[in-house]
């Protein structure tokens, strides 16, 4: 979890500061095959790694802040969720869950129908 907010929050920033740049193609990142994950957003080969404490990078080489050491990165991070962010935060990959079946709850969806057909 720790990881995955870490890379929205940089690729949403890095992205947005770097569209002129990338304006004429069009294409922030590598877009061949990669081992994508079944159960979650994003790449196998990309993903926040601490490279010391206070540290973190980004793996692979699909991105343009792929490779890049940022000193700065926790610090920021932490001012603005106003959380402190070590290592030991970082919980153990989940490489694949099964999803358990739906529940399904005929009230609600009923309910749901009735509010769509007014609106209609």
């Amino acid at each position: 979890m720790f990881e995955w907010l870490l890379f929205i929050l940089v690729t949403t920033l890095v992205l947005g500061r770097t569209r002129r740049v990338f304006a004429e193609t069009d294409s922030f990142f590598d877009r061949s095959e990669g081992a994508r994950f079944a159960h979650k957003w994003g790449y196998q080969d990309t993903r926040f790694e601490f490279d010391d404490p206070r540290t973190v990078r980004v793996t692979g080489n699909r991105y343009p802040l792929c490779g890049y050491r940022m000193p700065g990165f926790l610090p920021f991070v932490e001012e603005i969720l106003q959380i402190s962010i070590t290592p030991d935060m970082a919980g153990k990959e989940m490489v694949y869950r099964d999803l358990p079946a739906p529940k399904l709850s005929t009230g609600f969806l009923e309910a749901i129908r009735a509010m769509l057909m007014e609106n209609q």
